[in-house]
């Protein structure tokens, strides 16, 4: 899922956003977004997972 309106724009100011969103792909994540205007980005997943 992606906010398609404020994340492209948005994650080009946050610092390693892009590399974290696709890290938290890969452990299968079902949501990993950027909160409304705000520095803060989130993930729901289904199960836990330790690295």
């Amino acid at each position: 899922m992606q906010a398609i309106v404020n994340e492209p724009y948005l994650a080009k100011l946050l610092s390693g956003f892009t590399e974290s969103h696709k890290a938290i792909e890969k452990i299968s994540a079902m949501i990993c977004m950027i909160a409304g205007l705000t520095p803060i980005i989130f993930t729901i997943c289904n199960t836990i997972n330790t690295v």
